[in-house]
């Protein structure tokens, strides 16, 4: 392999690298031809490793994700070798970052639920619910859409569809409404959850049962259900991360955020900060919890500590923006002067 230096330049966080990738032919061309490719795309990642003077990275395919796009400048084969010359624009705040956003723990699950009646809450918003709380406390559910599909197929057997798709556990949440409220728990509440989840693993010795009982004091009675519900699924996920199924000591952990954009232009000027922050990969699984005109806030999860946050939402050079500061897990984009 050989790689060669043309170009560097960079603006508004792209990185931009001339290289080569020379790769013996062997039996097929068109193999030879990608694998020079890809061997090019490497090289502009060590090129920008070493230009930051970044030592003891393993440049993987997986960096792969941090290209922002690739022009051919010139292609060349003899009778031995391919050469590709190729012009790659790199991601450079991600590829700084890349240690955090590539070396995120996640332990994989999928899940199945039942018992609340769909007139009550939407069967969809009850899923994305408990997708967004196991994400939350790193548990990926990458492969629930296959295990759905197999589960289907498996006539509700769990068991047999676990050993069927590549995943670490089963989550099954079982959910009973409280229809008298002689049996609450608190006299306050206006309407109570009892949640049962029950644990599969792909581990044999490894087989748990949890409960907890749920409620709400909110009158209106489909938002008591909601906010019940809520409050079970983050227990019990939480109970299972803390005592049940741990992250390693090592591991970096998720940290949940208020962040809070005070007088923004408008929800669509806001709605593009959040996505650009998740797209960049600064923050995970947001939610809006109030909006008004002056002022709207989120929570939002994230594995940059809260400076480290904070200077990333900086290096994106909002327009407009007075202030960001912080205090806790707290962060403020003020807007209030710069309009």
């Amino acid at each position: 392999m050989l790689f060669i230096i043309v170009l560097i330049s960079q603006h508004s966080f792209a990185y931009t690298i001339t290289s080569s990738g020379k790769v013996k032919i062997g039996d097929n061309v068109r193999t030879a031809y990608h694998r020079s490719i890809d061997s090019a795309l490497l090289n502009t990642i060590r090129i920008f490793y070493r230009d930051k003077n970044i030592t003891n990275v393993k440049v993987t395919n997986e960096y792969f994700k941090f290209i922002k796009s690739y022009k051919i400048l010139s292609q060349y084969a003899d009778d031995e070798y391919v050469t590709v010359t190729l012009l790659v624009t790199l991601d450079e705040a991600s590829l700084e970052d890349a240690f955090i956003l590539l070396n995120q723990y996640n332990d994989s699950v999928v899940f199945t639920f039942k018992g609340i009646p769909r007139d009550i809450i939407p069967q969809d918003v009850q899923k994305k619910l408990i997708n967004n709380i196991l994400n939350s406390k790193q548990f990926s559910t990458n492969k629930q859409v296959a295990f759905t599909d197999k589960l289907e197929k498996n006539r509700n057997n769990i068991e047999k569809t676990l050993k069927e798709v590549d995943t670490q556990y089963v989550f099954e949440f079982d959910f009973k409404l409280v229809d008298d409220n002689n049996k609450f728990t608190d006299i306050n509440n206006k309407c109570e959850i009892v949640t049962n989840l029950h644990i599969y693993s792909s581990k044999k010795d490894f087989d748990k049962t949890l409960s907890t009982t749920t409620g709400s004091m909110n009158t209106i009675l489909k938002y008591c259900y909601s906010e019940a519900l809520e409050y079970s699924i983050n227990s019990l996920v939480a109970n299972v991360r803390n005592e049940q199924i741990m992250l390693p000591d090592n591991s970096i952990k998720l940290v949940k955020y208020k962040i809070k954009l005070v007088k923004p232009e408008n929800m669509v000027h806001t709605k593009n900060i959040i996505d650009t922050l998740t797209q960049r990969g600064f923050i995970k699984n947001s939610k809006a919890t109030s909006f008004n005109q002056s002022l709207v806030v989120f929570e939002a999860d994230s594995f940059f500590t809260a400076e480290e946050l904070v200077n990333r939402i900086k290096s994106l050079n909002i327009p407009n923006i007075y202030e960001i500061i912080y205090s806790g897990n707290d962060i403020v984009l003020d807007f209030s002067q710069g309009q």
